[in-house]
């Protein structure tokens, strides 16, 4: 698993989020457009098993749309002469049968479905029978709506902020 900076905490990632969420504000007053920016960490289940997450964002979301992003890390902590591996590659997910194997693993991290599901149904009322699908098809269609909705888009980046199964997505 990926070693966590002693410096990175749990503080560090609210104030990322909330510079994100409220980037489009200050968007007029810096040219920051085509930023794009990451953060990672490492936690520890119950089970003992590290679990690393790497946040992708971008001030305007169009600049992630389609994209891929090699994610590589190493042993021990920063200073460590480990040398670093390619973990994997992370994108947004869009297969059903990929969303619902990283919302399974998202229990792990404390993820209540039941609960995802419910907000899901909320945030996408509007849906003509959201209530009846899937989890998997809810996640996938509240996906697709952020692609063109600025709300949706909102309401994901809410949600992701105390849903891991949404963020591991």
């Amino acid at each position: 698993m990926l070693g966590t900076p002693k410096w990175f905490t749990t503080r560090s990632i609210v104030l990322l989020l909330l510079c994100v969420l409220f980037a489009p504000a200050v968007r007029a007053q810096a040219p920051l457009g085509d930023l794009v920016f990451s953060v990672g960490t490492t936690i520890r289940n119950a089970g003992n098993q590290d679990w690393s997450f790497v946040l992708v964002g971008a001030v305007e979301p169009a600049l992630l749309s389609g994209k891929r992003f090699a994610v590589y890390g190493k042993l021990g902590d920063p200073s460590s002469a480990a040398s670093y591996s390619l973990r994997g590659t992370i994108f947004r997910q869009t297969e059903a049968g990929a969303i619902n194997t990283l919302l399974t693993q998202s229990v792990s991290l404390g993820q209540n479905l039941s609960t995802l599901s419910d907000a899901l149904n909320t945030f996408l009322r509007g849906v003509p029978g959201i209530t009846n699908q899937p989890l998997t098809q809810k996640v996938i269609t509240l996906f697709q709506r952020a692609e063109t909705d600025a709300t949706t888009r909102a309401a994901l980046a809410l949600l992701t902020v105390s849903n891991p199964g949404l963020r591991l997505c």
